[in-house]
C-alpha cells in the first residue's frame, strides 16, 4: 500500500528530490551570472545611448571635423550657444559641454 501511494505521487510530481549543497550553490551562481548578464546589457544600452548624443567638444577631438564637415557645419552654422569650457560654438545647447547663450 506504501508503495502504490509513493509511486502515484512520485508520478504527479509532488514529490521532489532532495539538492546537495553544490547544486544550490551552482543554481544560485547561475542566477547570478544571468542577473549580472543583464545588468551588463542595460549598462551598454544606457552607454550606446549616450554615446549617440556626444558633445561637439569631445566630437572635434576625435577627429570629426575631418571626417564630416557637412555634419560639423550643420550643428554651427546658425550658432546661439558658446561652451564655456572650450569656446567652441554651436546651434543647439545639447552639443556642448558648458553651454551659454549668446544671442
Amino acid at each position: 500500500m506504501k508503495k502504490e501511494v509513493i509511486a502515484k505521487v512520485a508520478e504527479k510530481k509532488t514529490i521532489t528530490p532532495k539538492k546537495n549543497v553544490k547544486e544550490v550553490v551552482e543554481e544560485k551562481n547561475v542566477k547570478v551570472e544571468v542577473e549580472q548578464k543583464k545588468k551588463d546589457e542595460e549598462k551598454a544600452e544606457i552607454k550606446e545611448t549616450k554615446s549617440k548624443k556626444k558633445k561637439l567638444c569631445k566630437m572635434v577631438k576625435k577627429e570629426f571635423l575631418k571626417d564630416d564637415f557637412e555634419k560639423f557645419k550643420s550643428l554651427v552654422d546658425d550658432s546661439k550657444w558658446i561652451c564655456k569650457k572650450c569656446g567652441r560654438t554651436a546651434n543647439e545647447m545639447e552639443s556642448l559641454c558648458k553651454p551659454i547663450s549668446i544671442k
